[in-house]
């Protein structure tokens, strides 16, 4: 196994299907909410109405509750990967974006899995 499938193995294993919403900010231009779909420790995968450029770096707000006042995680990243959703995934949003974060938030490793596990609970699966 090469390098490069180890670290792609160890981010898959690490992805847990998440549901939050964020604000992405591009440092030059717009800022759009998204809808997170998936998060790692190293990465988060999101929903957005429009794309961003790969490899341009953002900076994220990410909300882990419900609660439109509860905290938020402030973090920054780069684009590693812009898809367009098909017909059949896009409703509101049009584009999903892969972010690969600046530095690790490995500190929310027991909320991101919580908030899984109640994803789980409630029968919503990848």
């Amino acid at each position: 196994m090469s390098d490069k499938d180890e670290d792609s193995d160890r981010r898959i294993r690490g992805r847990r299907l998440v549901c939050v919403t964020a604000e992405v900010r591009q440092y030059e231009t717009d800022q759009q909410v998204a809808v997170i779909h998936d998060m790692s420790e190293s990465g988060v995968y999101l929903h957005a109405q429009a794309p961003i450029p790969e490899g341009e770096a953002v900076a994220l707000s990410i909300r882990l509750t419900s609660d439109p006042d509860g905290p938020t995680e402030e973090t920054t990243g780069e684009v590693v990967r812009v898809d367009t959703l098909s017909h059949e995934q896009a409703d509101f949003w049009t584009h999903g974006i892969a972010i690969r974060f600046q530095s690790p938030l490995t500190h929310l490793e027991k909320e991101l899995e919580a908030l899984a596990e109640r994803l789980n609970r409630a029968g919503v699966r990848f």
